[in-house]
């Protein structure tokens, strides 16, 4: 039996809910005792366990996927720091794919013009290692300064 999971720790791992990037988290209970956290806005549930000895959470299982995601992800216990990067990262490619658009409206005698510019916006997402705690580009596989995968 672990202990309990409160809602600071979930939060601390779940800023945002990795599927949906939604922020409303709900601490339950099931009929095992299990901790669960539960996402108000897609539905999806992870059974959370916390350590007795550090009260730290050690583990975050997907148990019920959302309306958006996470099939994939079914089952399978997970470190927290998982979840919360997977949530962060979805964060950021959600912001690469905004576009900035500009509609323009040029109107003659007998007919209107609408002239659209899209410019698209890149971002480059910086991580920190969790070995040397340096930062460097998402799109690597290994930190170049230690070799540490994250």
């Amino acid at each position: 039996m672990s202990a309990r999971a409160s809602r600071t720790q979930v939060q601390k791992y779940f800023p945002m809910f990795p599927f949906c990037s939604e922020k409303s988290v709900e601490i339950q209970h099931d009929r095992t005792n299990r901790d669960l956290a539960l996402c108000n806005v897609c539905g999806a549930l992870w059974h959370i366990y916390v350590s007795q000895l550090t009260f730290e959470m050690r583990w975050a299982e997907l148990i019920q996927i959302g309306a958006k995601d996470g099939a994939e992800l079914l089952g399978i216990q997970h470190k927290p720091e998982f979840w919360r990067d997977m949530a962060l990262k979805k964060s950021w490619t959600k912001k690469k794919m905004e576009t900035d658009t500009t509609n323009k409206t040029a109107v003659t005698a007998n007919h209107t013009t609408i002239r659209e510019i899209t410019k698209e916006k890149e971002v480059i997402v910086k991580i920190r290692c969790s070995y040397c705690h340096k930062t460097y580009d998402e799109t690597s596989d290994k930190c170049p300064y230690c070799g540490g995968s994250n």
